[in-house]
């Protein structure tokens, strides 16, 4: 279904741009207005998906390095 809608989008997209340069112009502005919104929803995802803080990282790395000292004392 989202192919076809696509495809559909894309034959009304090609029909537009043979109406001349305001016809460019219009599919131009449609374009940046895709790609900017696709930036800004990425960012988004980025900004739940990735802690603010690197903290954690180095909290991490400590830990890890606690426990590997700790298991090479028992061996």
């Amino acid at each position: 279904m989202k192919g076809l809608l696509s495809g559909m989008v894309a034959v009304i997209a090609g029909v537009i741009m043979l109406a001349g340069p305001v016809g460019i112009y219009i599919v131009g502005l449609l374009l940046i207005g895709i790609i900017f919104w696709s930036f800004l929803l990425l960012l988004d995802i980025h900004k739940h998906t990735v802690p603010a803080t690197a903290n954690d990282a180095k909290d991490a790395y400590e830990r890890y390095m606690i426990e590997r000292a700790e298991k090479e004392a028992n061996e």
